[in-house]
């Protein structure tokens, strides 16, 4: 049986970069569709930033950014067990990558954004570069 209490932390992580995105879109965006699901939607934000950058980049980035670094700690998470091997992380790692497609065809409700697409792309390149995501752990 595998030990999961020193492999644990990537988890944790994930959790706590889920619950940043998704304290972001209940505050600022808590109109989309999962909340709908829940029955929990509203028409409008909890909170009302001013006009300007920073409310271009709370209210449009945060959560994607939250989301795509909680998949990448999960991937790591996994990694970390030795239960991904290189084709299964890029296939994880692909999903923030085809909701922007799906969006962008009309299957998923959103806007296709290509700064999503960048910052996705820059998240996944610095867990690459600082992590252990595309190396084999020891045994």
């Amino acid at each position: 049986m595998k030990q999961y209490g020193h492999h644990s932390k990537p988890l944790l992580f994930a959790l706590l970069s889920l619950l940043i995105g998704t304290v972001n879109y209940w505050l600022f965006q808590p109109h989309i569709l999962v909340f709908a699901w829940m029955g929990k939607a509203s028409p409008g934000p909890l909170i009302t930033l001013h006009p300007g950058i920073i409310k271009v980049i709370v209210t449009g980035y945060v959560a994607d950014m939250a989301w795509c670094t909680a998949l990448c700690f999960v991937v790591l998470f996994f990694n970390n067990l030795k239960y991904l091997n290189t084709a299964g992380k890029i296939i994880i790692l692909t999903v923030p990558y085809l909701s922007e497609i799906i969006q962008k065809i009309g299957i998923l409700q959103g806007t296709f954004d290509w700064i999503d697409i960048l910052l996705y792309t820059m998240i996944i390149f610095v867990f690459a570069l600082f992590s252990t995501l595309f190396k084999t752990p020891p045994s």
